[in-house]
């Protein structure tokens, strides 16, 4: 999606030497992403998504998970890299392997070298949600957990409004829901937005919708685009994404998403 936008885009994580792996390169490669941070490994086996979908675009999955967790750590990003990197993107937080216990680390050395930092969000199997991110969402700008996410992070709140409350003295500088049909919240602290999908008719596959928002509002506020356009701009390129089959394969360029935005009354300042 980063790369449909122009930004300049790498990929750093831990593959297995193994057919799925070389196919995730091969693909990232054709889309133009960098993954020479990427490491390749005999004793690790690529972990693979078998992604099912209903006929309204609703999706389930079936992961077939690696025998170990993901052996990706804090050391395995150098300062150089760090230094030619203007920002920095955790996803799929919880399912990090040895990165999820060492992201405050990464994080703070983020942010001491001026690197903005964000982070999306999965289930926390160990069960300790907020208690796990306590010092990272003190280096993290961004964060944008799905609506359920959330509620586990707050302890079981619901309201998004009492959310905001909660994340309020944490450190992070924007915070977000993802809402799904009903859209997304997003928050400085200062202002509060709600805004509903920018999408009509039925979606042909969900899959990919909220990496899409949250990868293309981040770049919004890179680019240095206000905190509403960037949201617009995020659900723009999430209505592309759930018009297709597949977790990325509607992804569209910048000038692409605003003259779409247009059409539901945005005029953006894309920067």
């Amino acid at each position: 999606d980063l790369t449909r936008l122009g930004a300049k885009t790498g990929f750093l994580s831990v593959l297995g030497n193994d057919a799925w792996g070389k196919s995730v390169l091969a693909d990232l490669a054709q889309k133009g992403v960098a993954t020479s941070a990427v490491q390749v490994r005999d004793d690790f086996g690529t972990c693979v998504s078998y992604v099912l979908v209903e006929k309204n675009g609703d999706r389930h999955f079936a992961v077939n998970f690696p025998e170990n967790p993901l052996p990706l750590h804090n050391s395995d990003i150098s300062d150089e890299l760090l230094a030619s990197t203007r920002h920095i993107h955790a996803a799929s937080c919880n399912a990090l392997g040895s990165m999820d216990d060492e992201l405050d680390v990464l994080f703070r050395r983020a942010h001491e070298m001026g690197v903005t930092t964000s982070m999306d969000t999965g289930a926390d199997p160990t069960g300790r949600w907020f208690d796990r991110i306590r010092e990272t969402i003190k280096y993290c700008d961004i964060f944008f957990p799905s609506h359920y996410e959330a509620a586990a992070y707050c302890g079981g709140e619901t309201d998004v409004l009492k959310m905001k409350e909660f994340f309020r003295d944490k450190g992070v500088k924007i915070f977000g829901v993802k809402l799904g049909a009903d859209g997304v919240f997003v928050t400085d602290f200062k202002e509060d937005i709600f805004m509903k999908p920018l999408f009509t008719g039925t979606p042909v596959d969900t899959t990919g919708a909220g990496d899409a928002f949250c990868s293309t509002f981040v770049a919004g506020i890179v680019r240095g685009m206000s905190m509403h356009d960037a949201a617009a701009l995020g659900q723009a390129q999430s209505a592309h994404i759930i018009r297709t089959v597949g977790a990325n394969n509607g992804a569209v360029d910048i000038h692409t998403l605003v003259e779409y935005a247009k059409g539901y009354g945005y005029d953006l300042d894309i920067k």
